[in-house]
């Protein structure tokens, strides 16, 4: 298993900036690595005419090797889909006592739910078909909004005066890139220093 060979390293970055998706069950295994106990990462409610029903807990279980080292999860607007429940999952971490995972980066896409096709009258559509939101104290929703992170390293401010996510994103990397360096690791690197 290629996680134990992480176990005497001194933290981990897990890089979901340019993941666009997969398979949630993958996030919320990886995720389940950071923690000794199972964790509610968030709700998840299907969409039907009558509104969104049958809200339930989707858990983050404990997995071996425990790894429990600072965990360092970057996240960007183009991170999407699973990867997203990846960055909602280690924000869940991240809300527990003595916890060692946190988000960096930027808000996430915001595609976290599985795509219902609805056929008739000679026309196919695709909609969102779920709703996935955060527990409490946050109660976020996270479809067309996207997840935040902890730590943003500066996107918020180049969004702010491009308004737009991806090409703010861009920028803010390629900033960076230019000077030898890459700011979201810089930014796990320095709060690992703290």
């Amino acid at each position: 298993n290629a996680l134990e060979t992480l176990q005497s390293k001194k933290a981990l970055i897990v890089d979901l900036r340019f993941n666009d998706g997969g398979f949630d069950s993958k996030a919320l295994a990886l995720m389940g690595h950071f923690t000794s106990s199972s964790v509610v990462s968030h709700y998840k409610e299907d969409k039907r005419a009558e509104g969104f029903v049958n809200k339930r807990n989707i858990n983050i279980k404990p997995r071996q090797p425990f790894l429990n080292i600072p965990v360092y999860v970057l996240s960007s607007p183009v991170t999407a889909s699973a990867a997203e429940i990846g960055v909602i999952a280690a924000n869940s971490l991240a809300d527990q006592p003595g916890s060692k995972v946190t988000t960096i980066g930027g808000r996430s896409e915001g595609i976290t739910s599985d795509i219902v096709t609805y056929k008739g009258s000679g026309l196919t559509i695709d909609y969102s078909g779920e709703r996935y939101s955060s527990p409490e104290p946050h109660c976020l929703i996270f479809e067309r909004i996207g997840v935040n992170v902890m730590h943003d390293a500066g996107y918020a401010e180049v969004e702010t005066l491009l308004k737009d996510r991806l090409t703010a994103f861009d920028k803010y990397l390629d900033q960076g890139l230019k000077n030898n360096m890459d700011p979201d690791i810089e930014k796990a690197l320095a709060l690992f220093s703290q």
